[in-house]
Order: C-alpha cells, then structure tokens, then sequence
C-alpha cells in the first residue's frame, strides 16, 4: 500500500510539473541598436557644444582679440576602427603691452582627435582619445610654436574631450513605445522587459556610432498551428483591418513629412514604391482571404528597412532641429525590427497607440493625427 501511494504520489508531481512547463517561457538578453549615424552625431554635437555662428565655438576670446580661440567644421568619420573627429582650429595670440597686442602668433589649421566612444549607465555618451593629430590648412602635417601648442592642447582638447551626449531621452521613448507591442495578456512580460533595459557596449562602425540597448525578453514555446488555428475569427479580422488603416495613414504620414526635404528623384520613387507595395499586398491578400495576425507587423518592418536610409540621410543633418526626436524614431523602429527576428515567440504586435507615438516622434501635432481616408493626398504628389 505504501509502495502504491508513493508511486501515486510521485505521478501527480509529474503531471503538475509537465502542467507547469507547458506554458515555459525563457529570456535571453539581447541588444537593440541606438545607431547615430555620423551625420547625426555631428548635428548632435554642433548643437550641444558648437553653438556660435558658423557654427563655431569661441573658446577664447580676450583682451580685445589679442587671445583668441575658436573651432568650427567638425566633422566625424571612422579611421581603423576609431572615431574621427575632426575640426578647424583658429588662434591668435600676443602679449598686452602699453593698452596694445604685441608680438601676436596666428595659426589656422585641423585637430584631428582619434575616440573611443563610451556609454555609462545613465545613458550619457562620452568619447575618451587616444590620439591625435595636428595638421595645417593645406592638411598637411603641421609644426607649431610652442605657444600655440599649448593653448590647443590646454584649451581646445579640454574643451572637445568634455563634450558628451544625453541620450536618455531617446531610450525613455523607446521604453514608452515597447509597452504597447505586447498585448493584454502579455503585460507582465512587458513590464519585466522594460525594467530591464540598460545599457551595454557603444562601438564605432564604419557610418556611425551605435549603442547597444540591451534587455531580456522572455520567449514563449509555440505549439505548431495548423491552418484552420491561423485563419482569423470575424473579431480579429475587424482589429486586423483597423490596424492596416492606421498603418497605412502612419505610412502616408511620415512620407509627407519629408515633402519639404530636397529628396532625390531615386529617394521619391523608393517612397513611392513602398506605399504601393504595401497596399497592393493588402488588397491581394485581403482578396484572397489570407491575411494573417502578423501582416501589418511584417510590412513595417519591410517597409522600414527600405526608409530608413531615406529618413537617416534627411532628418539628421539640421541641428536646429529635433534631433533626439528624430533619433527615438530611428531607435524605436529599429528596435522593432530586431524584435521582429527573435520571432513570433515574443507575441508583439502593432498598435494604433504606438503608430500614433512613433509618429509624434518625427512631427508633434495636436488631435487624430492618424485617420484613414480614402481620398487623394496632394501632398503625395
């Protein structure tokens, strides 16, 4: 009798456990990319520390212009795996005498800077060198007097060493625009994922600067689902074809933001060619009753990666502009796109809160930004 109870025992603990697998979730850590392409970066850097016309920045500038500093052009690139940083440097100095600049040093010439950049866990971006160059107008190898080596040295290095990026901005947003993938039933894994999110390796590449992003997701085991469990019930057609519509308005959207950029006749035709791809599909597979639950998640991220180029080359070289904006836009959607390979296991989806967050990233405006309408856009011409 013993025998039996324990055997009976032991087999209920066995069945509980398989119960409890069943549903087995798992994380692994991985990295979403904040990339800042150099272009950016420059745009992002004028703005923070180049903010004299120009743009420039008067380092020094005393004793009625007989010391004087300033730098200006920057500009970023990569060298053997290292961020170049490059800009010009003009100075002049003398010696006060008798109410006048006598004996003045003027040089005019390009410090190139070699940076290694570095993230910390508060999001700050900073950029340590380990070496530099010093070249004349010419750009040949430069020379200098002692005098004006050390005011650059002192001044000018101190001074470009100091800058650094906030880029918490940007990931907050991404954190507020992760929420809404997961559905209802998922929230609890959503919210772990986020909390998570910190801050990994920031590495030069060959066209920007890329941070990684790095959180766990929690993957859930997927049965195998035949035909009959993927065809959608009359609720989730509805949802289905309210969420294209508020795709497609964000596509048409976002396309006409650039309508007063200077886009080249191959640029408008990728636009072009993309929303007409993406409407042709829906209409086919609506037609043949094949739409799935994942159709509008997959078309942004086909779409995304033929505009990105677009956007990046467009929304990242003004730096009067909304640039941390710009870069959470950039951030969210390719964070999107990294989600979208780990696979269905993740149960993302889009919605219309977060079509209408990623929209307000680029262009902030008031009221139903993301309405569908049937009728011809002008500004699609």
């Amino acid at each position: 009798m013993n025998t039996y109870r324990v055997t009976r025992l032991f087999t209920q603990a066995v069945f509980f456990i398989l119960i409890a697998f069943s549903n087995l979730s798992w994380a692994r850590t991985v990295a979403l990319p904040l990339t800042i392409d150099h272009q950016l970066l420059r745009s992002l850097v004028v703005k923070t520390a180049f903010t004299d016309p120009g743009p420039s920045a008067i380092l020094v500038d005393e004793h009625s212009g007989c010391w004087d500093i300033k730098i200006s052009e920057p500009l970023f690139s990569e060298e053997n795996g290292l961020l170049r940083f490059q800009t010009k440097v003009y100075v002049y100095a003398g010696v006060i005498a008798f109410n006048k600049c006598i004996l003045p040093v003027e040089w005019e010439g390009y410090l190139v800077l070699y940076q290694i950049p570095k993230i910390n866990n508060q999001w700050i971006l900073s950029f340590d060198t380990v070496d530099s160059a010093l070249y004349n107008k010419e750009f040949k190898p430069a020379t200098i007097a002692g005098i004006i080596w050390n005011l650059v040295k002192t001044t000018v290095y101190e001074y470009l060493e100091s800058i650094t990026l906030n880029l918490s901005p940007p990931v907050s947003e991404l954190k507020r625009f992760i929420e809404p993938l997961f559905p209802e039933e998922h929230k609890p894994r959503a919210d772990r994922m986020i909390r998570g999110i910190r801050s990994g390796e920031a590495k030069t590449r060959t066209d920007s600067v890329r941070v990684e992003v790095l959180t766990d997701v929690e993957e859930i085991e997927e049965t195998d689902k035949d035909d009959e469990a993927e065809r959608l019930t009359a609720t989730e057609f509805n949802r289905l074809i309210a969420i294209w519509e508020t795709w497609d308005a964000y596509l048409v959207y976002i396309i006409t933001s650039l309508t007063r950029e200077p886009l080249s006749n191959e640029d408008r035709r990728v636009l072009l060619d993309v929303l007409l791809e993406m409407r042709y599909r829906f209409v086919s597979e609506l037609t043949a009753q094949t739409l799935k639950k994942d159709f509008v998640r997959e078309q942004f991220v086909s779409a995304w990666q033929k505009l990105a180029p677009i956007f990046r080359n467009h929304l990242g070289d003004d730096p009067s502009r909304d640039l941390l904006g710009y870069l959470a836009f950039f951030t969210a959607s390719d964070a999107l796109s990294a989600l979208d390979e780990i696979g269905p296991s993740l149960g993302i989806e889009i919605s219309r809160n977060g079509l209408i967050r990623l929209a307000r990233m680029i262009v902030e405006k008031e009221g139903d930004i993301l309405s569908y309408s049937v009728l011809v856009n002008g500004e699609l011409r």
